[in-house]
Formats: structure tokens, sequence, C-alpha cells
């Protein structure tokens, strides 16, 4: 694993050397084939409908931990790269990105799953807050590490509803069948936004519901 991050840190940290440029043509891409490939591949997987709120919570415990090396990091690397010393102020954030943010960010992967991580709206947000690089933003960095890192145990979550959504939905068929539609898609509407926010988690047929109630 290691191994993994260390090749995940140097592709990432590639893109901000200059890069030669390629005179030649480049071939044609066959988009449409692409497509096609992706489709049939992202089929045959299984992708939950939010995340657990655990997520969030395994989430902020580690960025109390975390926290502190972030800010010793970030103080050493702004005063390096102030006194033009660029080398080693990337070296800081390197190390730090290594040693880490990216060893919080497995533990989480390896407690709650790649696939809930991902999908995690406001855990990506608090990750992304403990990011350090050279330049540019942050965000978005950490869904972008989760989904490279762990490519190849995404869409191998099989997707359930957690207890808040069970009895949201439950509360909903309640409402319809009394005839109260505008609070049942009320509720239903929330929950969708909560759910794809990655506050709650939904299975197939319970999401469905909620869809379908929703849209009416």
């Amino acid at each position: 694993m290691q191994d993994k991050i260390l090749k995940a840190t140097d592709q990432f940290f590639a893109q901000f050397e200059p890069q030669e440029v390629d005179d030649l043509p480049m071939a044609p891409r066959d988009f449409y084939t692409e497509y096609e490939k992706q489709y049939r591949k992202l089929g045959n997987l299984d992708f939950p409908n939010g995340a657990s709120g655990k997520v969030l919570v395994d989430t902020q415990e580690a960025a109390k931990r975390l926290r502190k090396a972030f800010v010793v990091a970030k103080e050493r690397a702004s005063r390096l790269a102030k006194n033009g010393d660029q080398t080693r102020s990337q070296m800081v954030i390197a190390q730090y990105m290594n040693e880490n943010f990216m060893p919080a960010v497995e533990a989480i992967v390896h407690i709650n799953g790649a696939d809930e991580v991902s999908n995690s709206k406001e855990s990506l947000d608090v990750l992304d807050e403990l990011v350090l690089l050279p330049r540019g933003s942050a965000k978005g960095f950490t869904r972008s590490f989760v989904q490279s890192l762990y490519q190849s145990e995404l869409g191998n979550t099989a997707p359930s509803s957690d207890m808040e959504v069970r009895h949201a939905v439950e509360e909903i068929k309640g409402l319809t069948d009394r005839g109260q539609v505008r609070a049942a898609i009320g509720k239903a509407t929330k929950l969708l936004q909560q759910i794809d926010m990655g506050a709650h988690r939904a299975g197939e047929e319970d999401y469905a519901l909620l869809l379908r109630v929703a849209s009416r």
C-alpha cells in the first residue's frame, strides 16, 4: 500500500513540473468506442447511493489528529518558499502528504470502504482543507486521490439503506397512504438531497421510491 501511495503522490506532483511539447500530431481517438467500454464496465458494478454518517464521524476524528501536522508543515513550507527555497518547500509538502495526510485517508477508507468515502461530500470537504499543494486549489483532491488509489475497489459495495433512511421511507409511505402528498414530497426531496450529499445511504429500492415521490 505504501508503494501505491508513493506512486499516486509522484503522479500528482508531476503535474506541477514543466511538460515537453510534442509537435507530432496525435492519433484520433475513438470516443464512441471508449464510451461504450466504460458504460459496459460501470453497468456491472454496484455503487451505493450516498454514504453512512459514520464516514463523517471517522473523518472528523482523523482530522483532529491530522490538523497539528498540517499547521506545522504549512507554516514551514510557507517560510521556505518566502525565503526562495522552493525545493525544500515542496519537499516539506510532499513529506506531509506521504507521511500524514495519505495514511489518514487510507485508514478512513480501510474502515468505511472507498465507495462510501468517495460519496461523503462533507468528509471530502474536511479532508480537502488539510491538503497541502505547491500551488492551486485543493478542492476535489481527496476524491480524486481515493478514486485513483482505490480504483479496483470502487463499485463493489452492495447498496443498502441506513437506519435513518429506512425510518424516513416508512414515514413517507405513511404520508402517501393518508393522502398527505405535499408533506411526502417535501420529506422525500430533503432526504434525497441528504443522500446525494453523502449524509445518508439508501438501497436501490428505497432510492427509487424516493425519486418517484419527489418527482410527483
